[in-house]
């Protein structure tokens, strides 16, 4: 039995980051690897919003300091997964840039 499509399609899916310190991580996103940040310090949970092309990714303030990776809590190594024309190169300038 063929399943019904829905009429609704998907557009976008953004990433969310809690992080002990959203407005240095933002800086960091901004300065080395070319975000832009959006400040959004006065919603019901603050967060700072970074754009680039078509990627979204909101940092929220964690309640901890100390915050673990997928792959230790689950065993899988990736929070999240940006596509892209060249991955290689990509890699390689984000590396470059620390």
């Amino acid at each position: 039995m063929e399943k019904e499509k829905s009429y609704l399609s998907l557009i976008a899916l953004s990433y969310i980051f809690p992080i002990p310190n959203i407005q240095k991580t933002a800086a960091f996103y901004e300065s080395v690897l070319g975000f832009r940040a959006v400040e959004c310090l006065e919603c019901k949970e603050p967060c700072i919003c970074l754009y680039q092309d078509n990627i979204e990714i909101l940092l929220l303030q964690s309640n901890s300091d100390r915050i673990q990776p997928n792959r230790k809590l689950y065993g899988c190594s990736y929070e999240a997964y940006i596509y892209c024309d060249d991955q290689k190169r990509l890699e390689q300038e984000l590396s470059a840039k620390g």
